[in-house]
C-alpha cells in the first residue's frame, strides 16, 4: 500500500507552497509534489527575475538622468552580464528560502514528475503517492502559435529573455500586455530600440482605458514604439534578424528586427498529468472548478493559473489558503474575484483593485467616478514621474469605493491601501477625512476623495 496523506499537493509554485505551509501549520500530513524548482513560474521565470532586471534598468536610467537633478558623473554604463547575475542572485536566494520553509514546516518534498494514477493516488515517477485530498497548483507555461517559431536566439519567449546575454540594438515585441510592456521597459532603459506590436486596439489591455491611454503617451516619450490593432501574420528568422509580417489598418506590413520577444500570454500546464484520465472536467487544458475551487471529483481541488484566469501569484496563493482551510473545516466565504489586485512594474507603476468603470458599466451598476492626476502631488514630482492619475470607481447611492486604478511612482506598493479601501467598503468622503503623510505619493487617496466631493486641493478647477 502506497503512504497516503492528508493532501498531496501538485506544484510547488505560489498556488502549492503556502499552500503546504498553512495545511501544516493546520496539523495535515503534506506532501509536496515538484517536477522543476520550488517557487514555480513566478519565483524562476516570472515575477521575481523580472522585477530584478526592472530594479537595474531603473538604477541605469535614474544614472543617466540625473543632469536634471543636478547629479552628473564622466561616465556612466552598465555589464548586462553582471545584471543578469544579480537577478539569479535575488532568485537562488529566495528559492534556498522556500526549501526552508518547506523543511521547517515539515512538509515531504518530492521531487519528480508527478501524475495521477486513480483518483486517490499520486505516481511520482513510478513511486505511489496516497491522498485523502488532492491540490493541482501546476501553474502556466509560456503560450505560443505556430506563426512564431521561437529559436532561443533570434525568435524568443519570456523565459529566454530572462536568460540572454546580449541586448539587442532593436527588438520587436509582440504583445503589449503586462509581461510585454514590463519587458518593453527594460529593454529601452537599457538602450534598445523597442516596437511593440499589439493585436488588441489599445497596450494593457486589461487595464482600465485611461490607464493604457496614459501609458501609451509615456512610453511614446521614452521612444517606444506602439503599434495597436496589429494581426501579426508569421515571423522568421532571416539575414541575421527577424522579419515579421501581418497586417496593420487593412494594410500588410512588415517589420524587421535583431530579435523578436513573443510575449501572448500564459496557458495551463496540465499535458502529462492524466488529470482526465481520472475523469477530472477539463476545458481548453484548464482545470475546471467551482466557485469552492473544488473538481467534479469532490477530494480533489485546483488553483492558480491551470485552473482560472486571473494569471497573478497571489490570487493563486490566496486560492492555495483557502482550499486547504476549507479542507480543515473552516468558514470561509469563497474568494471574491473583484478584490484579487494586479500591478505591472513599468515607470512609472500600474496597478488595480476591484471594479473598473468599464466593468461597472457592462454590469449595468450606478456609479460615480474621479480622478486625481499627480501633476498635482508634489512626491510625484520629486520621484520625477507626474504623468500619472489615481481613480476612483464608487457606488453611486452609498459612495462606496468599488474599484481603484493607479499609475504612478510605487503603485504597486500603493495598492495595498487601495485593497484595504475596497474590500472594507470605504467611502470616498472617508479618504477626504483621512489625515495623510504629506510629502507622499499615497496622499493622492485623500486628494482622491476631496475631488469625488468639491473638488482636489492641489489642483486648480476645471
Amino acid at each position: 500500500m502506497p503512504e497516503t496523506f492528508d493532501i498531496v499537493i501538485l506544484g510547488g509554485g505560489p498556488g502549492g507552497y503556502p499552500a503546504a505551509v498553512r495545511a501544516r501549520q493546520l496539523g495535515m500530513s503534506v506532501a509536496l509534489v515538484e517536477r522543476h524548482q520550488l517557487g514555480g513560474t513566478c519565483l524562476n521565470r516570472g515575477c521575481i527575475p523580472i522585477k530584478a532586471l526592472i530594479r537595474a534598468a531603473r538604477a541605469y536610467n535614474d544614472m543617466s538622468s540625473g543632469k536634471s537633478l543636478g547629479v552628473t558623473a564622466q561616465t556612466i554604463s552598465f555589464d548586462f552580464e553582471r545584471v543578469q547575475a544579480f537577478k539569479n542572485r535575488i532568485v537562488k536566494k529566495l528559492a534556498a528560502g522556500t526549501k526552508v520553509l518547506m523543511d521547517r514546516n515539515g512538509v515531504d518534498l518530492i521531487a519528480g514528475n508527478g501524475k495521477l494514477a486513480d483518483a486517490n493516488t499520486v505516481d511520482v515517477d513510478g513511486k505511489h503517492i496516497g491522498f485523502k485530498n488532492l491540490l493541482i497548483a501546476v501553474g502556466s507555461k509560456v503560450r505560443m502559435l505556430p506563426a512564431f517559431p521561437l529559436d532561443g536566439l533570434k525568435i524568443i519567449s519570456s523565459d529566454q529573455a530572462l536568460e540572454i546575454k546580449e541586448l539587442p540594438k532593436n527588438i520587436g515585441i509582440i504583445g503589449a500586455g503586462a509581461i510585454g510592456m514590463e519587458f518593453g521597459y527594460i529593454f529601452r532603459a537599457f538602450g534598445s530600440d523597442v516596437t511593440m506590436l499589439e493585436l488588441l486596439p489599445r497596450p494593457l489591455p486589461m487595464d482600465d482605458p485611461d490607464v493604457s491611454r496614459v501609458m501609451w503617451e509615456v512610453y511614446k516619450h521614452k521612444g517606444i514604439d506602439i503599434h495597436c490593432g496589429f494581426n501579426a501574420a508569421s515571423c522568421k528568422a532571416e539575414d541575421g534578424g527577424v522579419k515579421v509580417t501581418g497586417t496593420e489598418d487593412g494594410k500588410d506590413v512588415g517589420y524587421q528586427f535583431d530579435m523578436l520577444l513573443v510575449s501572448i500570454g500564459r496557458e495551463a500546464c496540465t499535458l502529462g498529468c492524466n488529470f482526465e484520465g481520472v475523469g477530472i472536467e477539463m476545458s481548453k487544458g484548464a482545470v475546471v472548478v467551482d466557485d469552492t475551487l473544488t473538481t467534479n471529483i469532490p477530494h480533489i481541488h485546483a488553483v492558480g493559473d491551470c485552473a482560472r484566469p486571473p494569471l497573478l501569484a497571489n490570487k493563486a496563493s490566496s486560492e492555495g489558503v483557502y482550499v486547504v482551510e476549507k479542507i480543515a473545516g473552516h468558514k470561509r466565504d469563497p474568494i471574491n474575484y473583484d478584490m484579487i489586485p494586479a500591478a505591472t512594474y513599468t515607470w512609472p507603476e500600474v496597478g488595480s483593485v476591484g471594479i473598473s468603470e468599464e466593468t461597472a458599466g457592462k454590469r449595468g451598476m450606478e456609479i460615480r467616478t474621479a480622478t486625481f492626476s499627480l501633476a498635482g502631488n508634489g512626491k510625484a514630482l520629486i520621484e520625477g514621474s507626474q504623468e500619472g492619475f489615481i481613480k476612483g470607481v464608487a457606488e453611486k447611492e452609498s459612495g462606496r469605493l468599488i474599484g481603484i486604478s493607479i499609475v504612478g511612482p510605487h503603485a504597486s506598493e500603493l495598492m495595498s491601501a487601495a485593497v484595504f479601501a475596497v474590500r472594507c467598503g470605504i467611502k470616498w468622503t472617508e479618504l477626504a477625512e483621512t489625515c495623510f503623510v504629506h510629502p507622499t505619493v499615497g496622499e493622492a487617496f485623500g486628494e482622491l476623495g476631496h475631488t469625488f466631493g468639491g473638488g482636489a486641493l492641489h489642483l486648480p478647477p476645471g
